[in-house]
């Protein structure tokens, strides 16, 4: 008989190997039982896992449950049944016939994620306390029961739901480009109605005004896009709105060359109508340069130009100059030169995000880690929130108003791991105690 080998995959059930003689035997780490050679295949170590440690399999779909945003009810309502059914198809009733002692019901569940995310807000608490700089984004928002929210989101090296819509603007460039796709029909359907409003798509002025907003929107749109996202830090959103500013100039200049090809949806209306619409853009070309302009001055006055030259060296070392950082912190510019030099660190950059690159740079040089660490905790923008108060509004819908959502909402928005053993080993300590 031909002797089975152990696979790496099979710690996913809590086995290691042994060496017993020569023969592999899959050990395991949770009750130290040793199996015998023929058990070293996956369903065999997994019916050990879920038959003898079933407290693992309920954190473990608890987990699940928080993560994908589900009622507490679905595991004993769906899961476990589910469960069953596949295991008694594919295993045999027997095997099938153990399944119901896994505990899913509704207080079970809860009971599961409030020790997870009491984990996980421990191991945050841990990490905030060994970074030593670290920002704070903290926002309000009531739930369907009309009950008050408050949203913490922290970062050091990273970031995390401590404790526990979309953006509406977001929506009208598409309206308007909509409007523009339908504007016959739209036309045809007020002119039945006889609406008062069904003459503005004749007015050739009009029309090139709203082809003018939804590609301004769309612009912005897009510029707004491309600052969402988990690892976005106040250097890469600097470096976007300062490129952004610098288009807005741009299109102003080819606007009033009447050059329209930046302008998509203006542009095609424009050849569309030929020589008519091109007299009523020269009436109108005067009015779009001054929004142009007063966009300008708004994205200025709300968001004055920075000197990205003094965070040139955080943004890329590599490119940056030794004069760039300061002589008053004594060490930082040697260690700068340091970094400059090194070929691990410079194959790093082009892997890491930047976030990941100082964290690593700072176990080594913790001087200029130090410094670059205090461009980058920051927020920059409110996309975390708004992400978890969509979070929140699926979790705690009408149906569940009465429910807490602060466990829930730290499972589901957190990249962090629980401890599952340290959890077991707390309540273990717990129960020898009582």
């Amino acid at each position: 008989m031909s002797k089975h080998s152990y696979k790496q995959k099979f710690l996913e059930f809590g086995f290691t190997s042994i060496n017993d003689h020569g023969v592999a035997k899959p050990q395991c780490v949770l009750c130290y039982a040793v199996l015998s050679n023929e058990s070293l295949k996956e369903y065999k170590l997994k019916r050990h896992f879920e038959t003898k440690h079933p407290q693992y399999v309920e954190k473990n779909l608890a987990q699940r449950i928080a993560r994908e945003i589900k009622p507490h009810t679905i595991g004993e309502r769906l899961v476990k049944p589910a469960a069953i059914d596949m295991t008694s198809l594919i295993c045999g009733d027997d095997v099938a016939s153990k399944l119901p002692s896994v505990s899913l019901s509704n207080d079970t569940v809860k009971s599961r994620i409030a020790d997870l995310s009491l984990n996980i807000k421990n191991q945050v608490v841990a990490q905030m306390k060994r970074a030593g700089k670290w920002s704070y984004q903290l926002d309000e928002s009531t739930d369907t029961g009309k009950y008050a929210q408050v949203m913490v989101y922290v970062r050091y090296e990273v970031h995390h739901l401590l404790f526990y819509s979309t953006v509406r603007w977001l929506s009208r460039g598409k309206l308007l480009r909509r409007l523009i796709d339908l504007r016959t029909e739209v036309q045809f359907f007020l002119n039945d109605k006889k609406h008062r409003h069904a003459i503005r798509f004749e007015d050739k002025e009009w029309m090139l005004k709203v082809c003018y907003l939804n590609d301004i929107f769309a612009l912005l749109n897009d510029l707004n896009l491309s600052m969402q996202g988990r690892n976005q830090n106040i250097i890469t959103i600097s470096e976007r709105l300062s490129a952004f500013k610098k288009k807005l100039s741009l299109w102003k200049k080819r606007l009033e060359r009447g050059q329209t090809a930046v302008f998509p949806s203006l542009n095609e209306y424009l050849e569309e109508w030929n020589q008519m619409a091109i007299h009523r853009f020269d009436a109108i070309k005067p009015i779009l340069i001054e929004h142009l302009e007063n966009l300008i001055t708004e994205f200025d006055r709300y968001i004055p130009d920075r000197n990205l030259t003094c965070q040139l060296w955080v943004r890329n070392s590599f490119l940056a100059k030794v004069d760039d950082l300061s002589e008053d912190i004594a060490g930082l510019q040697e260690e700068f030169i340091d970094l400059h030099h090194d070929q691990f660190h410079r194959q790093l950059l082009s892997t890491a995000s930047l976030g990941k690159f100082w964290t690593l740079v700072k176990k080594e040089k913790p001087m200029i880690g130090s410094e670059a660490m205090t461009f980058l905790p920051p927020f920059a923008t409110t996309y975390l929130c708004e992400q978890g108060f969509l979070a929140l509004a699926a979790i705690k819908t009408k149906a569940r108003n009465r429910l807490d959502p602060g466990d829930d909402m730290r499972i589901a928005l957190s990249k962090i791991e629980p401890y599952i053993e340290d959890i077991l080993e707390e309540r273990s300590q717990f129960h020898q105690l009582h």
